[in-house]
């Protein structure tokens, strides 16, 4: 079971995720978000981390990333705006080699199959401009305090068994969805934020500490 812990701010609960056994550490950077940190946080943040460290951010513009990417050595960009592909693909471009692409890409309350075709004709013409991997999720751009919609299994399930690039989902999910998403939809991994905190960018550690045990079960 791999698990991504997103909206980190704090270097405490980057070691919490660590210790939990979080596959990625997520860091929102300069985004319209509660979870946001500014760029100087974000590096020392990145260059703290003992995992894989992925960078969300909401259109910045690449010579932004670029700066931030040489000052941070993050293992990849989350793009989770409303990003095109032509945007994408000067991203691939600009970026260090070694640095992944992540697309965030919303379903929102559509899940019939002309939108699940939609989407993945999507993640097609992504594919071929450079991403890695993409995100399922039920809220684009900058996240407000509250906890995200809850991921449409059954949509999300249809998604990732079509999609052509590994899929994380996410939306609102806490430590107690994990085995039943992981079982039924097969992701590549899942993305936990709000379902781990005690209030926004501030993790809770009784939560942590739950994820820690179920992590430890080693469910394959």
């Amino acid at each position: 079971m791999r698990v991504k812990v997103c909206g980190l701010t704090l270097m405490r609960d980057l070691r919490l995720a660590e210790r939990a056994g979080a596959e990625w550490v997520g860091v929102v950077v300069e985004a319209p978000s509660p979870r946001a940190v500014g760029r100087d946080v974000a590096v020392v943040l990145s260059r703290a981390a003992r995992k894989p460290v992925v960078f969300v951010v909401v259109d910045m513009p690449v010579a932004d990333m670029n700066s931030i990417a040489h000052a941070a050595r993050p293992a990849a960009f989350q793009l989770h705006g409303s990003e095109r592909v032509e945007a994408v693909a000067e991203a691939r471009r600009e970026l260090p080699s070694e640095m992944e692409i992540w697309r965030a890409l919303v379903a929102g309350d559509d899940t019939t199959e002309q939108n699940l075709g939609r989407m993945l004709s999507e993640v097609q013409e992504l594919s071929q401009a450079g991403v890695a991997r993409i995100v399922l999720d039920t809220r684009a751009g900058g996240r407000g305090p509250q906890a995200s919609p809850r991921l449409n299994v059954a949509f999300a399930r249809d998604f990732v068994a079509a999609s052509p690039l590994p899929c994380l989902v996410a939306g609102g999910l806490s430590v107690a969805d994990l085995v039943e998403v992981w079982e039924t939809v097969r992701p590549f991994g899942m993305d936990l934020s709000s379902g781990l905190e005690q209030r926004p960018g501030i993790k809770d550690p009784a939560r942590m500490r739950e994820l820690e045990k179920l992590l430890g079960m080693d469910v394959s």
